[in-house]
Formats: C-alpha cells, sequence, structure tokens
C-alpha cells in the first residue's frame, strides 16, 4: 500500500544522510544454527518518493542454514524511515513452511524483533525471510539519497552473515514535480563585445532536460540544432541556459527557436508550450556603469548580475519628452531587452535593482532605400540607392514582393558595404530574376544595428512584345525636296528602325 504518511525522527534523516548508521531492525531469536552465506533474490521497488510509504516485496535465502540449540537473530536494517508494518513477513523453509510470522508486536517504531524455532530445517538447508513490509520515507531530503537495507542472520556462537540492496528516496522537489516546465522567453546579445563570441540565453521555468535537441532557425533557413549550431550551452541555475555562438556579431535576422515534446524535466513532464518560439535579437548590450549608443529601430539588452533583476527606463532629464518604463529580466533570465522602435531620439537612463546605472543615446541611422525608377517592365532594371548617415557598414539588400516575401531567385539578396560616403548603388536586373506583373519592395538591413528601411512600392509590367507603328499603312510617300512629318509611336520597346526610300527609287537610308 501507498499513503502520505511523512514521518521523520531526527536520528534517521541523520543517517540517511551519511548512509552508514542505520535506523531500523528486525530480529528474528530461536535455537543455535550456522549459516554459511546470504543474498537478496528479489526486492521490489526499490526506491520511494520522501515523506511517504511504499509496500515492498522481498525474499532474501540464508543457505548453510543448521539447526542447533540458542537463539538465532535475523536482523533487517534501515539506511533512514521507520518500519510501518512487517506482518507480511515471514520466515520460510525451502519448501515453503513458515517458520514464523511477524506480528504487529514485534514492531517497535525503528525494529523488529521476532523468535522462531526452527526444528526439523535440514542440517545445511536454505531458509527464507520472504513477504512484504511497509516502510515509511524521511520528509523534506535534500536531494535524491541512496543507501542499503541490510539483512543479516546471526548464530548463537555470533558469527553471521549478511546482504545488501540499496534503496534510493526520491527528492519531489528535484524528481517527483509533476507540473510541467514552461519556456519563457530566450534573446541573442553579445555579453562581451572585445571576444569574437555572442550568447543566446534561453529561460524555462525549471531545469530541462534535451535543449540542445531544438532546432534553430534564422530568416526560416535552418542552422541546426542547438547543440550543432552553438558551440556549448550550460545551466547557470534553474532554468537559465547560455548557449555560446561563434562570431562577433550577432544575427539581426529573424531569429527563431523550435521546441518539441522531447525537451522535459527531471521528472519526465514534458514542456506545455512547444512549437516556433521567437529569440529576441539585441545587437547593442549595456551593463550598470556604461554609456553606449544605439540606433533608433535597434533592441538594447540590458544585462545584470543575477535573475529576476528590477530595471528601469526614463528618459534623461535633459530631454523633451518623457518616457517611462519599469520591469525586470524575468523569471530564470539576466536580460531585458529595451526596444528602441518608435522611442523618440535622445538619452535614456537604465536604473538596475534601483543602484547601477546605465545610459544608452539613442540616434537615427537615417537609413533609406530610393529607386530611380518605380514604373518598369519585366525586361527593365530597378535601380536604387541606399543611403544612411553613418558610412562604412555592412548591409543587406532583399528584394520583396507583394506579400512582404524574399523573391525566390539566386539574386535577389545582395550582401553590400555602404562606401566611405555612406551610400550604396544597386541594381536588380528583372528579367535574370524572372519577375511576374506585380509590386515590390526593396528592404535595406543595417547588419549591425538591424535597423531597416523599406522603399516605396515598384510596379513591374510585362513588357510584352515591341511595336513600332507611324500610322496608316505603314508608308509615307512625299515629294522629293519637301519635308515629311513622321510620328512614330513605340509600344513595349525603346528602340525602333525607319527606313526612308527603296532600292526600287535609288534611294535608301
Amino acid at each position: 500500500m501507498t499513503s502520505n504518511t511523512k514521518q521523520l525522527r531526527a536520528v534517521f534523516l541523520a543517517a540517511l544522510m551519511v548512509m552508514s548508521v542505520f535506523a531500523g531492525t528486525v530480529a528474528f531469536a530461536g535455537s543455535a544454527a550456522a549459516v554459511t552465506g546470504a543474498s537478496v533474490d528479489f526486492f521490489n521497488p526499490d526506491n520511494l518518493d520522501e515523506g511517504t510509504t511504499e509496500t515492498h516485496n522481498l525474499n532474501v535465502s540464508f543457505t548453510g542454514y543448521a539447526d542447533d540449540t540458542g537463539d538465532d537473530y535475523v536482523n533487517v536494517t534501515l539506511p533512514a524511515g521507520t518500519i510501518d508494518d512487517a506482518t507480511g513477513l515471514t520466515v520460510e523453509t525451502r519448501d515453503g513452511d513458515v517458520i514464523t510470522t511477524v506480528s504487529s508486536g514485534d514492531v517497535n517504531g525503528d525494529s523488529l524483533n521476532v523468535s522462531f524455532d526452527a526444528t526439523g530445517v535440514a542440517h545445511n538447508d536454505t531458509i527464507y525471510l520472504n513477504g512484504s513490509m511497509d516502510v515509511a520515507a524521511p520528509s523534506n531530503v535534500d536531494g535524491d539519497v541512496s543507501g542499503p537495507i541490510s539483512f543479516t542472520l546471526t548464530d548463537s556462537d555470533g558469527t553471521s552473515e549478511s546482504a545488501q540492496q540499496t534503496v534510493t528516496i526520491n527528492d519531489a522537489d528535484a524528481s517527483g514535480d509533476t507540473e510541467a516546465p514552461e519556456y519563457l522567453e530566450s534573446v541573442h546579445y553579445d555579453a562581451d563585445t572585445t571576444d569574437d563570441e555572442t550568447e543566446i540565453e534561453f529561460s524555462f521555468s525549471e531545469e530541462v532536460n534535451n535543449l540542445g535537441d531544438a532546432n534553430l532557425y534564422l530568416d526560416e533557413k535552418p542552422l541546426g540544432t542547438v547543440s550543432e549550431f552553438t558551440e556549448s550551452v550550460s545551466n547557470e541555475g534553474g532554468g537559465q541556459y547560455i548557449a555560446t555562438v561563434d562570431g562577433s556579431d550577432v544575427n539581426t535576422g529573424e531569429l527563431e527557436i523550435l521546441l518539441t515534446p522531447s525537451i522535459t524535466d527531471a521528472g519526465g513532464n514534458e514542456l506545455t508550450n512547444t512549437g516556433n518560439k521567437t529569440v529576441e535579437v539585441a545587437p547593442v548590450t549595456v551593463t550598470g556603469g556604461e554609456d553606449v549608443n544605439a540606433y533608433q529601430g535597434s533592441k538594447v539588452a540590458v544585462v545584470a548580475d543575477g535573475t529576476d533583476t528590477g530595471i528601469e527606463v526614463e528618459a534623461s532629464g535633459e530631454e523633451d519628452f518623457d518616457y517611462f518604463v519599469s520591469g525586470s529580466t524575468g523569471t530564470n533570465s539576466e536580460v531585458f531587452v529595451f526596444d528602441t522602435d518608435d522611442r523618440d531620439i535622445g538619452q535614456y537612463n537604465i536604473s538596475i535593482e534601483g543602484e547601477s546605472e546605465a545610459t544608452v543615446n539613442v540616434r537615427d541611422l537615417g537609413l533609406e532605400v530610393d529607386i530611380d525608377d518605380l514604373n518598369i517592365t519585366n525586361d527593365d532594371e530597378i535601380e536604387g540607392t541606399v543611403s544612411a548617415n553613418a558610412g562604412n557598414r555592412p548591409v543587406t539588400l532583399e528584394l520583396l514582393d507583394s506579400d512582404g516575401d524574399v523573391v525566390d531567385e539566386q539574386g535577389s539578396t545582395i550582401a553590400a558595404r555602404l562606401t566611405g560616403q555612406a551610400e550604396y548603388e544597386f541594381t536588380y536586373n528583372a528579367s535574370d530574376l524572372d519577375l511576374d506583373d506585380g509590386n515590390y519592395t526593396v528592404l535595406a538591413t543595417d547588419n549591425q544595428s538591424g535597423v531597416e528601411a523599406e522603399s516605396s512600392s515598384i510596379v513591374v509590367t510585362d513588357a510584352g512584345e515591341g511595336r513600332a507603328d507611324i500610322g496608316g499603312s505603314g508608308i509615307i510617300t512625299e515629294q522629293r525636296g519637301d519635308v515629311a512629318n513622321i510620328t512614330i509611336t513605340l509600344q513595349n520597346t525603346d528602340y525602333a528602325t525607319l527606313t526612308l526610300g527603296s532600292d526600287d527609287v535609288g534611294y535608301r537610308s
């Protein structure tokens, strides 16, 4: 049987911690005998939860037993807890004949003492301790703890044989938790701008297993599993994990992690909120006492010294605008993300746990995309210029369709760098990209800050077959020496050939 009885005696909890002091004893007394061996043939279950009472079924054999005069004792010793009931235990012969049965009167808290008369047992025979007993585990153990139950037969001359069975008492807080783990948040940032690594912090409600099997995606393209893409993943305590990523630049695209049911806690409980989760990307990092610059539209990672740390962001008193937000890094997280999108240009003061103060100066990058001609055919080129307030910066250009998706053709994405004059001229060949009729835009992303700028809509139409027309029958007749006015109409082409004269009149041009 199983109950929720929580029995704890200080001496037994201490015995459990050192796993060497035994707290309970079962003893059987009778005529003298000898024994040459002992073994645990069966014992189940071999673990129980703290604060519960578990029924253990067992069979222990003692070989080479010889009937004699005097008292014999069989001792059963627990590593901790108490024996609640042992009336299901018997001492039996090889043939299953009961020599004695434990009664409730033999139970004395942490010990059992039973006498038996083994008269009639064959010389050098085997006797058994068989049946079941209820053991109450101590409460509030610190972590899962294992220890031996010892079964010993001692004869009247003091010689004995023992067998041991290891049992484990489970810490419910560590392994018996029935509450499933929950994904909380994650952020990609650069904890130390002086090295060539960046970090991803993953936060869960508790410690989890198999995080390394989760898949990462950048702009919907697979990067591999967390274990494959990152150099290492370390548990910082509780449900906080820090993954180290090779490379000095934060990936400023759309970073996602796919969480599967294989992610569980120590008790085997599956993650409650599986699926694709967005990883916040913060290219700028600030800690207490630092003063950093961030371009408007980028995200700033405010890194504290501990989890669940209070954060306050407030516009500087010198600014002519108001802004205040109070929050925290969150459970099992040391990172608070300050999003500068839609924030005023100016200085912001950040208080970390009401003590250390950091400063973020939000500036305007001035990133723009200008298109030379917003109406073209699919035989033309899309030409334009990317410009900003700062030069020598890497940018990524993407040609997007009317759904906002990158055109699925090679050459639709351009990796570029602004010149010292903070400009970059680009060209997309509509014919090479096999563009259909429709509306398109060019998206520019500043790789260092994540700031984006999108062009006006570009209308692409079908060029069709080129035609040139001068009206009428296509032939204009005029007297020699006169001036002929010829109007040429072009359709779907920029070029045409006009022929003057013919071979028949002796003139052709």
